[in-house]
């Protein structure tokens, strides 16, 4: 694994962040704050209170900023997610498991559409 120091991703086995370009990469730390996913106002505050019910501790930040977001709506607003590189694997399962439809909104019935 390697983190990128410029955008905070965390990717396999490149010598350049296939995110960003940037060549500012070095293996994570467990401290090492790291991009999760970008969410829209609805996803994200049911993100934001199934990470906490799972102990993962987690910084959102608005795209658009507080002063923005008021003028436009938190409608149009997405939050990016960062957790430390210590809670990414287990952060990384919640999101997967939420947000596994290809529209990146919950399945409500896993079971019919694994059928």
């Amino acid at each position: 694994m390697n983190y990128c120091m410029k955008c905070e991703h965390v990717f396999e086995g490149e010598s350049e962040c296939p995110f960003c370009g940037s060549k500012k990469v070095r293996a994570p730390q467990n401290e090492d704050l790291c991009f999760l996913t970008e969410k829209g106002s609805m996803w994200s505050e049911m993100l934001s209170d199934v990470l906490m019910q799972n102990g993962v501790k987690f910084l959102k930040r608005g795209n658009l900023g507080a002063g923005l977001a008021t003028m436009v709506g938190r409608v149009l607003e997405s939050d990016r997610f960062y957790v430390t590189y210590e809670d990414y694997a287990a952060a990384c399962e919640i999101v997967s498991e939420l947000f596994s439809g290809e529209s990146g909104e919950p399945v409500e019935n896993a079971d019919e559409t694994e059928a």
